[in-house]
């Protein structure tokens, strides 16, 4: 990301694919708690789908919340940059009026914005592929019967259970935290660093 000054005004721009770059970078970072607030999530929406049972599907319906929970938690995680009080503080700095003040952050944003129409629009590009391509290929890959059979008879999959629990497991295990890393990556290039500018 490079910045450019000129008469006082900072101009961020931004390259064709940094965002995505970005997005990676970030959820590398403190994998631990990463996995503590996945994985939980993806199995209990993978035992709400009937992945063990539907004696236990039933059971785990109750803590559906749980999934909620883990995705905020997440998304903080992430916007903190692998931090997830950092991410909590930035989200409160939004609330204090004096970071906005004689309209620094939006005249920020609209120069941001003004200046990087077409990388931003080849991130979001790159980003609406890569999520159509893994939803497609974890589509096919959860009805895929082999797949299925192993997985029953390794007594991992409940039997008949279909390709429901396998997709909700690795939707919110895969796919949501990808979309989330990227839209905390985009947040903060586009407003929450200028916010916190100085802290």
């Amino acid at each position: 990301m490079q910045v450019n000054t000129m008469n006082n005004n900072s101009t961020v721009t931004l390259g064709y694919a940094e965002i995505i770059t970005m997005m990676e970078a970030v959820r590398r970072k403190n994998r631990f708690i990463k996995v503590l607030l996945i994985f939980p999530a993806a199995f209990v929406a993978y035992a709400m789908y009937g992945g063990v049972g539907p004696f236990l599907q039933g059971w785990f319906q109750k803590f559906d919340v749980l999934i909620t929970t883990s995705q905020i938690a997440l998304f903080l995680h992430f916007l903190g940059k692998g931090n997830l009080i950092r991410g909590f503080n930035k989200v409160v700095t939004i609330f204090d009026g004096q970071a906005w003040q004689k309209n620094k952050v939006l005249n920020h944003i609209s120069t941001a914005v003004a200046d990087n129409l077409i990388p931003i629009f080849v991130n979001f590009m790159i980003f609406a592929g890569l999520m159509i391509g893994f939803t497609i290929g974890l589509i096919f890959l959860a009805n895929f019967p082999v797949l299925q059979y192993f997985l029953e008879n390794w007594n991992v999959l409940y039997p008949d259970a279909g390709a429901a629990p396998l997709y909700a497991f690795w939707k919110n295990s895969i796919i949501i935290p990808i979309g989330l890393s990227f839209l905390t990556v985009f947040i903060n290039w586009l407003l929450l660093d200028k916010l916190n500018e100085g802290k």
